[in-house]
């Protein structure tokens, strides 16, 4: 997967997140990113199989 520059910290913040329970993106507050920026990490994420999304909408680590 290619980050741009900066957005390590925040999917190592998911990813720390997704591996302890299920998450949304909803859930996620990080200084300096929107909620639409986030939601579009996760769904990054979860298509290059990083997270796998449960059928409650949630996600936790792959």
């Amino acid at each position: 997967m290619n980050l741009k520059k900066g957005q390590e910290a925040t999917v190592e913040h998911i990813m720390l997140a997704a591996s302890r329970y299920p998450i949304t993106a909803e859930n996620i507050t990080l200084p300096n990113q929107s909620s639409h920026h986030i939601t579009l990490i996760f769904e990054q994420l979860a298509f290059f199989g990083h997270l796998r999304q449960l059928e409650t909408g949630e996600y936790t680590r792959a």
